[in-house]
Formats: C-alpha cells, structure tokens, sequence
C-alpha cells in the first residue's frame, strides 16, 4: 500500500498549492507558468512533475482565467464555463501521468525526459479516443455548446464501445454505432449529429495521417426532407402551461428553453451562444442583437415585445452571472423534448419546432411577413413564405374535419 501525505510546496511564481507526494515524484496543476496572458484574459493550465529537484511541465491546452482556477483544489471553479469538461479533460490527463509515472518506477525506467510520451502518444498511438480526447483538450473548439456536443458523441461512442482501435474505425463500426444509436431510440436529428461529429474526428485523424481509409466515404449520412413540424396556440399553451417542479430538474429546464426558443424564434444554436454582450437596452426596449452561427447574419429582436416579453423574463430566471441557456447540448434537449411530448400527450416535437412554431403564431396574428421575414435573419423571402403555405395546409385540414 503506498503512503500518500499532502505536501505544501512553492511554484516558480511563489504561490503556494497542494500536491500529492507519491514515492519519488510529485504530480501538480500550474496555472499561467509562463505568466503570460492571452487575449481573452486567459492563461493555460500546465501538468507539472517534480522529481529530483526538478520539474517537467506539459501544457494541458485547456485555458482558464485567473478567477476561474481555484489554486487550492487545483481545478477550475464550477462556475465558470465548460468547467465540467476541462476538468475531466485536466484529471485524465492527470491521471494517465500518474500511471505512467508509477509503471516506469516500477520498471526502474523513470526518467523524467519520457514522463509525458504517454500523452505525446509515443508509447501508443492506435488508441482512437485517446485522439479524440487529446483533441478536444486542445480548445480548438470555441464555442461551449459545440464542444459539449463533442462530448455527448464520445460518450455515445464508448457506451456503443468501451476501447477503439484506429483500425477498428471502418464501415462496419459506422454503420454499428448508427444501429446502436437508433436502438437508443434517439431522434434522427440527433442520430445524424452524433454521425456528423464522429466525421469530422475521422477526417482529423485522416489528415495527421493516423488512419488511412475513410469510412465515411461508403458510408453515406442522409439527412432526410424535413417537415417543418410545428405546434398551434393552443397546442404551444398546453406546454407553456406545464409545471414539472416536482419533477426532476432538466424537465423543467428544457421546457422553459423551448418556450424561449418560441418567444425568440432563434435557433438552439444561439440560444446556447447567449451572454449580456447580446442583450441591449434603446430607447426603451431591450433587443437580443447577436449573429446567427448558421448564417454568420446578425439579426435585432425586441424581445422585451416579442411575447409580452415573457422571453425577457425567462433570461432573467436563468442568468447565472456569465450566460443564460448554457448547460445542456443541442442531442440532450431534444431527448428531454420527447420525454415531455410523452408525459404531456402531445406530438413529438424538437426544439427546431419552437422555431416554426414562433413563425406561424406570429402569421397568424396577422404579423406582417416582410417583418417576419427580418426576425428570423432570412435572406429570402420565399424561405419565410413556407410558414405560409403551412398555415394554409392547417386551415384546410381543419375545414376537412368539420361535419357539415
């Protein structure tokens, strides 16, 4: 059994934190070692290994800034953005060290030259989530509701599969983590996103010349017609009306997103994007001003009009001192949206259908299209006109079902 005592120990910049003392080496989390900050404020975090009076650092890629990293617990603070997954990320990492370390003291090899190969892949580079996780710890990804999606998918991936070799990532593995996604009783929307992330890793890997064949080039992801699905009035009330306090959180929680998602008519994309720089007071009104991540258009909502500006109220319920809708993926919101659609007896809905929904009420309130049109940030006007042709579909329908 080995003896582990907490050390308090001096780094380079003469703060004082904690460290685990194990055998002959010491494993810490520095944060700014160069002292350096970049542009956003932020700084990286470094994994430190102390051994014989010296020290070897490797930079974790993930960044933080210096209120986000508590220097005590050596991990960055719960409040601050993606804080879940950099530390998962910073205590893999971690901890892969710490194993190596211990295998090479073992072996009698412990130099502290190697102590980083296993993270440097010298030792191994067959692993593909060992890639993907290196991948993601890069902090290539800018936006926090992308990256939380990229998790999502490799959490899928190791649920369908517990280890992936790179040449195990062929049609066959695709078309079983397709399988296995449906049987999950997953939505097609989020089937063909999951489908769409594991690609772009796929590609990655092709381009750094780990994996030679592309899998994906027989495997075809389609992306079916879609139908512009969405609720009426009365239908969107049954929803808006519902409490599930009593209930587990997330229901709650993605019920108010998708009723905010029909108070704005924006996409989930940039709901989860949302901070106060979006939300602007003039003359009187607060507009959210923000540009659309699909269409790369900014768009002026007076959402303190939009609704009786019940979606101004919601931003205010969800404000968490940074951001307002940021805690769960695009795939997850739409699980939780099915789960409601059961529990409420309604047709199965995603949170696109808030979009659709925002639309065709505000046509049916006889909201001038052109303007419509400037809300949602469509380009064209033929786009808009689709709602159009919706609600004339749904009028005839209804006049069908009356008995005369």
């Amino acid at each position: 059994m080995v003896c582990q005592n907490i050390y308090l120990i001096l780094s380079h910049q003469n703060k004082l934190k904690f460290a685990i003392m194990k055998n002959d080496f010491v494993i810490s989390l520095v944060w700014n070692k160069k002292g350096e900050l970049k542009k956003d404020g932020t700084a990286p975090i470094y994994i430190c290994v102390y051994a014989d009076g010296k020290r070897k650092y490797f930079n974790s890629k993930i960044c933080a800034a210096k209120s986000d990293w508590d220097l005590k617990k050596q991990t960055v603070k719960k409040t601050a953005p993606n804080a879940n997954q950099k530390n998962k990320v910073l205590s893999d990492l971690k901890n892969k060290v710490e194993n190596y370390c211990y295998k090479l003291t073992d072996n009698g090899e412990f130099v502290l030259d190697g102590v980083f190969d296993c993270i440097y892949n010298k030792t191994d580079n067959t692993d593909f989530y060992a890639f993907i996780e290196n991948y993601l710890a890069t902090d290539k990804i800018k936006s926090s509701g992308t990256l939380r999606l990229h998790f999502a998918t490799l959490r899928r991936l190791k649920g369908f599969k517990n280890e992936l070799k790179f040449k195990q990532v062929n049609y066959t593995f695709v078309e079983g983590f397709k399988n296995y996604l449906v049987c999950e009783n997953l939505k097609n929307t989020s089937v063909i996103q999951y489908l769409k992330i594991l690609r772009s890793w796929v590609l990655n890997a092709i381009n750094k010349g780990l994996l030679k064949e592309n899998p994906f080039e027989k495997f075809k992801i389609i992306t079916p017609k879609t139908h512009r699905e969405f609720l009426t009035e009365s239908e969107f009330k049954i929803i808006e009306n519902a409490d599930f306090s009593g209930e587990k959180q997330s229901l709650q929680y993605v019920k108010d997103v998708f009723c905010f998602a029909v108070y704005s008519g924006l996409r989930i994309s940039d709901i989860l994007r949302l901070t106060p720089e979006n939300i602007v007071e003039k003359d009187g009104e607060t507009y959210i001003i923000i540009t659309m991540q699909k269409v790369k258009r900014q768009i002026k909502l007076p959402i303190n009009l939009l609704f009786a500006g019940k979606g101004l109220a919601l931003l205010r319920k969800y404000y968490n001192g940074k951001e307002y809708f940021n805690r769960y993926t695009h795939a997850y919101i739409n699980e939780i949206l099915i789960e409601i659609s059961k529990k409420l007896k309604i047709k199965h809905i995603s949170i696109h259908t808030a979009r659709h929904t925002f639309a065709t009420i505000l046509l049916n309130k006889n909201y001038p299209i052109v303007n419509l049109q400037k809300l949602l940030g469509h380009t064209d006007l033929k786009t808009t006109q689709i709602y159009a042709v919706l609600l004339d579909d749904t009028v005839n329908d209804n006049l069908k079902n009356i008995v005369w």
